[in-house]
């Protein structure tokens, strides 16, 4: 589980760091990728994974956010709760 935090700490970071006027955030998979040092996982094709999986819970909804993956893309949208 910890390992799962560690993974996606940059991109928490990521999000903390937006102001706090700014209520979404969109990025890219690449975008992603690059702020995590690697790829996402096969499952984050699946809408289940930003918005239900052990990853969603554990990482960005417990910081405050929820996901949602968007197509074309992939990308991925970022809201604050």
């Amino acid at each position: 589980m910890a390992g799962q935090r560690w993974r996606y700490a940059p991109l928490l970071d990521h999000l903390d760091a937006l102001p706090a006027d700014q209520r979404e955030l969109q990025l890219s998979f690449a975008e992603i990728e690059a702020l995590i040092g690697g790829p996402l996982p096969r499952t984050a094709t699946a809408p289940e994974f930003w918005t239900s999986s052990h990853t969603a819970r554990l990482n960005w909804r417990r910081s405050g956010f929820t996901a949602r993956l968007l197509w074309p893309g992939p990308a991925v949208l970022f809201s604050r709760r």
